[in-house]
């Protein structure tokens, strides 16, 4: 339980730095485990918005840890 409480308050930190409107949305994906469909629905934006939003939000999270593709 201990490592559940550690990674998500890690995931926490990492997400403090950005843009509330992008942290929500990775939260509300990858913490509370919302479809694409169901955040769409709550934020009041098309699918491919939040699609969007997810995409751009994983860029920015990948680069606040200094992590690269390459």
């Amino acid at each position: 339980m201990t490592d559940a409480v550690d990674r998500k308050l890690t995931v926490e930190q990492a997400l403090a730095p950005l843009n509330s409107r992008i942290s929500v949305i990775l939260r509300l994906y990858y913490l509370e485990e919302l479809s694409v469909g169901e955040i769409a629905e709550i934020d009041e934006f098309p699918i491919g918005t939040i699609k969007s939003r997810l995409s751009y939000g994983r860029k920015l999270l990948t680069n606040s840890l200094g992590e690269t593709d390459e």
